[in-house]
């Protein structure tokens, strides 16, 4: 469905989870990235016609009418085909896909493994009491959470993605031209413990944290050399498994694997021996949650770090010659503009790259959220209004251009 944030982050969920299934014989899967490469509703009515028996589709908050939208026109067109919705919508506000037009959701654990357990509950091969996270909406029944091996997760199947696709999207992007012609995505871990109320990552995947086998990462690396020449690392804390990390780049180093990738993680969770062998190894950028550096703000988002270790993180990355992109949030409680600019005055005279988006409460969400309100919850556009002395056109420069040359009057 319509995704307008990261677009590698998108890809690596619904691939990953379509590649799951594409890897076992008893499955025949299609893949339609129906919003994001603007297809017509013809193109997508053409494929329901094919009759699937089952149609699985992944929903964020703000494309919620979306996916409903898709689901009505899907049991018009073929009313016998199931269609069970996974993604951050079906966490934060369930309510829109209990309704009669799904028959099943995955409310917790690993989204694959709970769409499985359902498929094989409508064909009759397990009961009731063995599926996994998911709803089924006819019964009422809501099946207990369960997590699959990290060794079981599949990868990003680049032979069937549309990658061309992707790639005249990014075309113009500078983020992605920095690395490369194409990038590809990839999930490294699962879960997180820091559980931040505005990221999906402990919602959807748990709060324990779960991660591939490194020889598994680096043998799919070497066999699909051809289809990329950058990788962004799909993980909420990249730095959070130290052993694993160094043990992944020793070997990009032994085997003399070249490539340009990067990552995500925290600024707590870096250091300078751990950096030095991740820039040896070919990282090139290392995206930080900064989110404001106004000490009052950060104790009511529950994120507190000072500004002295986000100015010593930003030089220890740049002096091993690895981008500092540092992730700042506009509209969050009690912010003012003289905070937005400070912070990101800050950021860039460390020598950092200063990447906005707006707050997005999604915890705020409730059963009795109405769909408009559901819709709202965009980080690019919610809460324009909400910085107290930033007009809205200097707060969309900001997100939109990143144009940070604002007045402080």
């Amino acid at each position: 469905m319509p995704y307008d944030l990261t677009l590698h982050h998108h890809y690596t969920i619904l691939g990953e989870t379509a590649a799951y299934f594409i890897d076992k014989p008893e499955y025949q899967v299609d893949i339609f990235d129906g919003g994001v490469l603007n297809y017509l509703k013809k193109e997508y009515i053409q494929k329901l016609l094919n009759r699937y028996d089952y149609l699985i589709i992944l929903s964020y908050v703000h494309n919620t009418h979306s996916a409903i939208r898709a689901a009505q026109i899907c049991k018009e067109i073929t009313p016998n085909t199931n269609i069970i919705a996974y993604g951050p919508s079906c966490y934060y506000v369930p309510q829109f896909f209990g309704k009669p037009i799904f028959d099943a959701y995955i409310w917790a654990g690993d989204p694959e493994l709970g769409i499985e357990s359902f498929i094989k509950y409508k064909e009759k091969l397990i009961d009731e009491k063995e599926l996994s996270g998911v709803v089924v909406n006819s019964r009422g029944y809501k099946a207990k959470p369960k997590y699959l091996e990290p060794d079981l997760w599949a990868f990003p199947p680049l032979k069937e993605l549309p990658l061309n696709g992707y790639d005249r999207i990014i075309s113009n992007k500078k983020t992605i031209r920095k690395f490369g012609k194409r990038q590809i995505s990839l999930t490294v871990s699962r879960g997180c413990p820091f559980n931040c109320e505005y990221c999906f990552a402990t919602q959807m995947y748990g709060g324990k944290e779960r991660r591939r086998p490194v020889d598994k990462t680096i043998k799919y690396i070497k066999d699909n050399k051809e289809y990329f020449n950058a990788i962004q690392m799909f993980s909420p804390n990249f730095t959070y498994d130290k052993k694993w990390v160094r043990e992944f780049c020793q070997q990009l180093i032994k085997e003399n694997i070249k490539f340009s990738w990067r990552c995500t993680t925290r600024i707590t969770l870096l250091d300078e021996e751990i950096v030095k062998i991740m820039a040896n190894a070919g990282c090139k950028s290392v995206g930080i949650g900064i989110e404001s550096l106004q000490e009052d703000i950060q104790q009511e988002i529950h994120k507190v770090q000072s500004t002295h270790q986000v100015i010593k993180t930003i030089k220890m990355l740049k002096k091993v010659g690895i981008n500092a992109k540092c992730y700042i949030m506009l509209g969050l409680p009690g912010q003012t503009k003289k905070d937005v600019l400070k912070t990101i005055k800050l950021i860039k005279d460390s020598g950092g790259e200063v990447r906005p988006s707006s707050y997005s409460p999604y915890h705020l969400l409730t059963k009795k959220s109405t769909l408009s309100e559901v819709s709202a919850m965009n980080r690019y556009t919610y809460k324009i209004n909400s910085v107290e002395g930033l007009a809205s056109v200097e707060y969309l420069k900001i997100i939109f251009n990143r144009d940070f040359n604002i007045n402080e009057d």
